[in-house]
This record gives C-alpha cells, structure tokens and sequence, in this order.
C-alpha cells in the first residue's frame, strides 16, 4: 500500500468517527429531547446530573480524537455548541419544565381538593400536594396550615 493510499484510508477512517460521533450526539440530544416532551410528568433532579454527565463524557471523547487535517471539522465544532448549551442550560430547563406541569396540575387540584378544614389552600400548599416526591420538607411558621397541607 502506497502513502496516497494510506493518506486516502486515514483520511476515510477519520470521516467515518466523525460521522459516528455526531450521529451518536444527535441520538443523545434527541432523546433529551423527549424527556421534555413529556409536558404531564416532572423531571427528576437526578436526571440533570446524569444529562451532564453524559455530556461531559462526549466532550472528553471529542478532546481526546484525532483528527486528520483534510477532515472538515465544522461539523464537529456544531454538535459540541449544542452539547455545551445542553449541558449549561439543562438545570434551567428542567425547573421551567417542572414548573409547567405544576401549573397544570394545580389547576385540576384545585377543582379535586376544594376546601379543606374550612379553608382554600394557597399555591405553595397545593404544590407541595401535587408535586411527586417520597418527602418533603416544608417550612413554615406556626399557624401556617402546615398540617391542612398534610391532611
């Protein structure tokens, strides 16, 4: 095998990881993608460790290729953009998400709920009733209605 044929084989095998690794970007980000799709599920606080991590594990992969000089890196450059918004913006965009389906579901628990102990519950009281934990932890002064939240 001559140098232009191992030059052209190099230069192939370099096209086809690139191609390999923003085919695998653009799977991730579609599936991050999906979880916000879901407009009547909250998002776990866990997940966005996970997203990150995730993230963090293509950047190191992308740091870490080498790429030949006659491989066009824009597209590369592109899928990493995204990847770094993803991974700066994901906190955020759960907290809008979630806050989204709270307002949804405070709105049909008002109607479920109605009046208890002679009184309407405010929206902090009936998010933390809405809202998909194993615990809470509620703060509040004496005379708050902590316990007409409970009941």
């Amino acid at each position: 095998m001559g140098i232009l044929e191992k030059l052209s084989q190099k230069v192939r095998d370099n096209k086809a990881e690139i191609e390999d690794f923003c085919n695998r970007v653009d799977a991730y980000l579609s599936a991050v993608n999906q979880v916000f799709s879901k407009k009547d599920q909250y998002i776990e606080s866990k997940i966005s460790t996970q997203m990150k991590e995730q993230c963090e594990n293509f950047l190191f992969e992308y740091e870490n290729m080498r790429i030949g000089l006659f491989v066009s890196k824009s597209k590369m450059k592109f899928k990493i953009a995204l990847l770094n918004e993803c991974k700066d913006d994901i906190d955020h965009r759960i907290m809008e998400h979630n806050d989204s389906v709270a307002a949804m579901l405070v709105s049909g628990a008002r109607k479920l709920i109605g009046i208890v102990e002679g009184r309407k519950l405010d929206e902090q009281q009936i998010k933390c009733i809405i809202k998909p934990a194993s615990s809470h932890l509620v703060l509040a002064g004496a005379g708050t209605g902590k316990t007409t939240t409970i009941v």
